[in-house]
């Protein structure tokens, strides 16, 4: 019979893989370096013309949310638009319902009659618009990893959240309370 023996790697090679994994993260995580940069700059152009002025469907998404406050209904009744606007929208009032909430005392009509002037403040717009901001400038970030999560490189999916992050047309429509 004969016998094979396995010989075992030295010492020295067997830290080898503890330093290779560490470079190797170290590598894996300077790769969202550039991504993170698109990403931010799209957030920062996007902040810097957070305040353009009017849009003429602003005013029918704030409608649907100051319908669902007349009645206590979370739909929006009306689906020419995806319901995501509408989502959204009501969305941007939660950090409002929660402050009001302790001194409304358990009147739900006072509440909701300050919602309401919370609604039409220029200051909710802008909040609300930084809202659609962010989850437009995300996709850069989903673009990015869906090449990778498909097994293909990372620079396809650099080439490919850079087209979308610097894109003019698609920074222009990011701060649009609509779907488009």
């Amino acid at each position: 019979m004969i016998q094979y023996q396995v010989a075992s790697a030295p010492e020295t090679e067997r830290q080898l893989p503890d330093h290779s994994k560490r470079t190797g993260r170290l590598r894996w995580g300077l790769r969202f370096i550039p991504i993170l940069l698109i990403f931010l700059f799209q957030l920062a152009t996007g902040w810097w013309g957070i305040d353009y002025g009017y849009h003429w469907d602003e005013k029918q998404q704030f409608l649907l949310v100051e319908g669902t406050l007349d009645t206590g209904v979370l739909l929006p009744g009306w689906y020419k638009y995806p319901s995501i606007t509408y989502w959204l929208s009501l969305a941007g009032l939660a950090p409002h319902l929660i402050l009001a909430y302790p001194q409304a005392d358990g009147d739900l009509h006072a509440l909701t009659e300050h919602l309401k002037k919370v609604l039409w403040t220029p200051a909710y717009l802008l909040q609300v618009r930084t809202i659609f901001l962010v989850i437009s400038a995300l996709a850069i970030i989903w673009v990015y990893l869906q090449p990778i999560a498909r097994g293909r490189g990372w620079l396809e999916g650099l080439a490919a959240a850079a087209l979308l992050g610097f894109s003019w047309e698609v920074a222009y429509h990011s701060r649009w309370l609509a779907p488009d």
